[in-house]
């Protein structure tokens, strides 16, 4: 379950105030203390040196930093080129179709170009774009696959059985998941999605009755090479581990795959890709937007786009779930004071 997340910044870093100290010679008769030219019963006041800035707890804590922008322009400038090559490689096609000699822009020259960019998308992105064009946090680009055999209809064909999954090199002792066929394959899958986090991987089921995992992209050869499951002679075999050879969904832009013996089908191809393409650019240009008027709202009290909201709420979650020093030191006084109870009170409140 993924939550598209979007990146944001602040623009204008704090200003810390500075001091500006002057030393002078005390005129004569003018006692220690005394500022020349000032009436000897007035002393002089000394001036504190300027205290460092003081962190306020959520707001000095920004999920949008500077690599997040980063990544989005990355982002922004991949897509822009998938779309200008989506167009060349159309209009190569048709220029032949049309029996009008190309040039040097051929569809093949074309489609080599496009599918060699296409293959840099996860350094070109930082991933934070995924095979669906899913954009996200930065390095968060997930890879969905199927485990065969396991799907929505399985959870409810069996009896009762526990499944042991492991990844070689992952750390972790095997995780175990309880399948109950008395319970709603929906609530199964909560389960499963809930055990398995703690391993990175998630779990949806889709309307299809699939039975949808992923995991971080940069992770996914491990994972497709190694991911194992010992089960209990039902769904997998009982005793030793068992390879399970997940199956990778298919990116939703695939040059790699198109045909040049079929270049009306190829046209086709990359005229959905394109508008696919622009889709997701102009998500990407909405995030670079909220990163802007996300910290910029909050400064001014005003409220801020519901994209934005929704990005810091995911990008909180993430932080939380690995903090590090950092973090831990942001949210620490906007938890000052706050009691059990408080919260409870607070959560027991409904809307009108």
């Amino acid at each position: 379950m993924q939550v598209e997340s979007p990146a944001s910044t602040r623009f204008l870093p704090q200003r810390a105030a500075s001091t500006h100290e002057a030393t002078f010679t005390p005129a004569p008769g003018v006692g220690a203390g005394k500022r020349p030219g000032r009436s000897p019963d007035v002393a002089d006041r000394a001036v504190p040196a300027a205290a460092a800035p003081v962190r306020k707890g959520l707001r000095g804590w920004d999920p949008g930093s500077q690599l997040q922008l980063a990544s989005a322009q990355q982002t922004r400038d991949f897509l822009q080129d998938m779309e200008g090559g989506l167009r060349a490689l159309g209009a190569a096609i048709r220029g032949t179709l049309a029996g009008s000699p190309p040039g040097d822009a051929t569809p093949d020259a074309m489609l080599r170009t496009l599918t060699a960019r296409w293959a840099e998308r996860g350094d070109a992105t930082a991933y934070s774009l995924d095979g669906q064009l899913k954009f996200g946090a930065r390095g968060q680009a997930r890879q969905s696959f199927r485990i065969p055999g396991l799907d929505v209809d399985s959870l409810q064909a069996q009896g009762r059985e526990t499944l042991f999954f492991s990844v070689t090199g992952s750390g972790r002792q095997p995780i175990a998941v309880v399948l109950d066929p008395s319970c709603p394959s929906r609530v199964q899958v909560q389960q499963m999605d809930t055990a398995l986090f703690s391993a990175g991987m998630r779990v949806t089921g889709s309307a299809q009755g699939d039975l949808l995992f992923d995991v971080p992209e940069v992770r996914w050869e491990a994972v497709r090479d190694t991911l194992a499951i010992r089960g209990g002679g039902m769904r997998y075999p009982a005793g030793q581990m068992h390879l399970v050879r997940p199956q990778a969904v298919a990116p939703i832009v695939s040059p790699d795959q198109w045909r040049l013996d079929d270049l009306a089908g190829t046209l086709r191809y990359a005229a959905a890709a394109q508008a696919r393409v622009r889709q997701a650019r102009q998500q990407v240009d909405r995030a670079l937007v909220n990163a802007a008027a996300g910290p910029a709202a909050a400064a001014s009290g005003e409220t801020a786009s519901a994209d934005w909201a929704d990005a810091f709420c995911q990008e909180f979650h993430e932080r939380a779930a690995d903090p590090d020093y950092g973090f831990v030191a942001s949210i620490a006084p906007a938890l000052t004071g706050i009691s059990r109870e408080r919260v409870v009170s607070l959560l027991s409140l409904r809307a009108d």
